[in-house]
């Protein structure tokens, strides 16, 4: 029988390529292992046992490897191999801990590595944003137990330090690392003279809940009604009534007059989300008279979000364009990750039947 490499029999799904299965090999392991250790290497069986193969131990959580070395290098300890065969340690969990004492097959005819997206509850996930404050980088890639869970490259950021706490390892090391974070979570970074704020639901990185602008700037014709698109986010587990309220600050006055939320046609609104999802609603832009709304015109309008409990509380702000020439292109939207028509129809079927979180 041909020997095959792992690495043949795992290949990218072509059509859902996000959540497809991913060949991970170990130069990336060894400079990202922070990325992997959600993912299942379970290569490991009696069989590999009694031929006494080559083997790494699995140590995910990180306590017997130091974080600014390569894992896969490092001097196993004789508390975890007492054998003292070892060629490693991979972050990469066996997916069956209690078994064969941690160990996962080092293979003789090829580097380390594992395939990702092959094993239930182990996603391939990458760093996907609607924040403007973070860039979707599909290179930025991970291995996670949930789909809904974010990846981020830590090192492009100067992240607080509450938010890298870990048991094994201190927070200015994982500061240069690419990290899963929980749905739920939130990074905040210094932006300038700023501190930024954004969160993890669904997959990807939001700005502040619970309420979102899918544009950074909606463009009007004169004589024309515009809409842009919010999103209402309620990441806890239980419903959610929140009151929003559209903010004109400096704003002119045709900006204030022609701008209200579409379904009260006010600058006031109250809805009701569930728990763990999120409803798009609209402004609309009543732009039939009036003069023309031109960038730095003070024309930036602030939705702000605020649910009854007081346990959420942000807001978003979209910059309002009109103009007396026949608009093209629509309204900036921010960047979300490229599929093609034929995944968007599937997903999109896929998002009606998984509208609810999966715990």
């Amino acid at each position: 029988m041909r020997d095959v490499p792992d690495q043949n029999l795992c290949r990218e799904n072509t059509l859902f390529g996000n959540e497809g299965k991913r060949w991970i090999p170990m130069d990336e392991i060894a400079e990202n292992p922070h990325a992997f250790t959600e993912g299942i290497d379970d290569s490991w069986n009696p069989r590999l046992e009694q031929m006494n193969h080559p083997y790494y131990i699995s140590d995910p959580e990180g306590e017997h490897w130091d974080g600014d070395e390569n894992p896969l290098d490092a001097d196993v300890p004789s508390k975890i191999d007492p054998d003292g065969d070892a060629e490693g340690i991979t972050p990469v969990p066996t997916g069956v801990e209690d078994l064969y004492d941690g160990k996962v097959a080092a293979p003789t005819n090829m580097d380390y590595g594992f395939c990702v997206g092959d094993d239930s509850s182990e996603y391939l996930i990458h760093q996907e944003s609607e924040s403007r404050f973070i860039d979707t980088d599909t290179t930025v890639k991970g291995s996670a137990s949930n789909p809904n869970k974010c990846m981020l490259d830590n090192s492009q950021f100067e992240i607080d330090e509450d938010d890298l706490d870990h048991d094994n390892f201190e927070a200015s090391t994982l500061q240069n690392e690419r990290m899963i974070y929980d749905e739920g979570a939130s990074v905040s970074f210094d932006s300038g003279s700023d501190t930024r704020s954004v969160s993890c639901f669904n997959g990807r990185w939001w700005g502040e809940w619970p309420v979102v602008f899918l544009e950074d700037v909606s463009q009007t014709s004169l004589g024309e009604t515009g809409y842009s698109t919010f999103r209402v986010i309620n990441p806890e587990s239980s419903s959610r009534t929140i009151d929003l309220d559209l903010s004109f600050g400096g704003a002119n006055e045709d900006v204030e007059r022609m701008v209200s939320f579409s379904e009260t046609d006010t600058d006031e609104m109250t809805v009701d989300i569930p728990g763990e999802t999120s409803v798009t609603y609209d402004i609309q832009v009543q732009a039939q008279g009036g003069n023309e709304i031109e960038a730095g015109d003070e024309n930036t309008v602030e939705l702000q979000g605020r649910s009854q409990r007081g346990d959420l509380d942000g807001y978003d702000d979209i910059d309002i364009l009109v103009t007396d020439t026949e608009i093209e292109g629509g309204t900036q939207t921010r960047d979300v990750p490229g599929l093609q028509p034929v995944q968007l129809a599937i997903l999109a079927l896929i998002a009606t039947l998984a509208f609810f979180f999966k715990d």
